[in-house]
């Protein structure tokens, strides 16, 4: 049964007649979305712990990404101003077929969430620069041997844990939207149900009561006279 319905259909139990199968039925129902905040609880707090645990490995890998971001732009810019940019971009066509980076993406579970698992592998079909080195700048090696490598490496890295942390976050989100939603809607509305057919309920039971003790007397009367 979906503990999260809708505060419309939760307001129907108003139409529910006072009986006692019907209070039975709803203190069944009270006690299962007990349980069910109880879970939802236990699972926020699971989540909570798992991103505490996580985040600051997070944060050491955005700021080692901002580093070799930074570091990138300012090689990137230093081969510009000795190589010319459309020798650069001639460059960069043709050396798309000499290398490539092989990126596989897996889902796993943790704490109930589904997180992603990237492995890369960076691929040098060609051992040989596809440039001469006398006309070209030492920048340039450095930044396609050295810093680029790493540049691809610790991007996908970032992308991963950032991917995590944003699932976390939306599954923490929805965890919490669910728990108000049975701590101010649906267990205070059944709560309330449950004392009004209890209230109806020893009414009914007074009310005959007090009518059979008057059908009783009126017996009683009648055989005395």
């Amino acid at each position: 049964m979906n503990i999260t319905k809708k505060h419309g259909e939760i307001m129907s139990f108003r139409k529910i007649k006072p009986t006692k199968t019907n209070l039975m039925n709803l203190q069944e129902r009270l006690h299962f979305a007990n349980q069910g905040r109880e879970f939802l609880d236990y699972k926020r707090q699971e989540l909570i712990l798992e991103i505490k645990k996580r985040w600051t490995s997070y944060l050491e890998t955005r700021e080692e990404f901002s580093r070799i971001f930074k570091k990138s732009l300012k090689a990137l810019n230093g081969v510009y101003m000795k190589f010319s940019k459309s020798s650069m971009v001639l460059l960069s066509q043709v050396m798309k077929g000499q290398r490539s980076v092989s990126v596989k993406v897996h889902q796993v579970k943790d704490v109930g969430v589904k997180i992603p698992k990237i492995r890369h592998e960076q691929v040098i079909r060609n051992q040989l620069p596809s440039y001469a080195h006398s006309s070209s700048p030492v920048e340039l090696d450095r930044l396609i041997d050295e810093i680029l490598p790493e540049f691809i490496s610790i991007m996908l890295q970032h992308a991963e844990k950032e991917d995590i942390m944003l699932k976390f976050a939306h599954n923490f989100k929805n965890l919490n939207r669910r728990m108000n939603s049975l701590k101010f809607i649906i267990i205070p509305e059944l709560e309330q149900q449950i004392k009004r057919i209890k209230t109806l309920l020893e009414e009914y039971e007074r009310e005959n009561f007090v009518r059979f003790k008057k059908t009783k007397d009126m017996i009683e009367r009648k055989y005395d006279a």
